[in-house]
């Protein structure tokens, strides 16, 4: 996941463009103040440009003559250097579908628990409005109640239920 290289102000010896291969998700690289022998630079120049890697400040060594430049060898294996690329980007696209299958996952169980929020909330609504209809219920029940002289209204209330 490294997107940006700082390698900035190194006496870079022996760097081989190769050694970028498993870094498929970089973009930039900074270069600044770095020394590095001349055909390293072109080899390095050439193959940032290649996987389209922004070289940012440049690098100080690439202004040697012709004559040097022609004789510097193609140390690229491009054989080696596409099979790490793509290797790297087996992971990357692993890692985006993961990612996407885990949201989606999410996405799934939160709808889960939204209804199930709703339906408790629609038994909760349920249950209050029937104890009220059966407070209202017994209200008017015992309204309609005459006492009673002999046993006061427990007697009433007990014959009333029965019938």
């Amino acid at each position: 996941d490294l997107w940006h290289l700082n390698l900035s102000s190194n006496p870079l010896q022996h760097i081989q463009p190769q050694q970028f291969s498993p870094l498929c998700n970089l973009k930039t690289v900074d270069l600044n103040n770095t020394k590095m022998p001349p055909c390293a630079c072109q080899q390095m120049t050439f193959y940032m440009r290649r996987r389209s890697i922004a070289i940012k400040n440049g690098m100080t060594n690439c202004d040697s003559s012709a004559d040097e430049l022609i004789y510097c060898p193609d140390v690229v294996n491009s054989t080696r250097d596409a099979s790490d690329f793509d290797e790297c980007n087996v992971v990357r696209e692993t890692k985006v579908l993961n990612e996407k299958a885990t949201s989606s996952w999410m996405i799934v169980a939160l709808s889960i628990l939204a209804c199930l929020v709703a339906f408790v909330v629609l038994l909760y609504v349920c249950h209050r409005r029937n104890a009220k209809s059966t407070k209202d219920v017994q209200k008017i029940t015992l309204s309609d109640v005459k006492p009673s002289e002999e046993n006061g209204n427990r007697d009433t209330l007990l014959s009333y239920d029965k019938t």
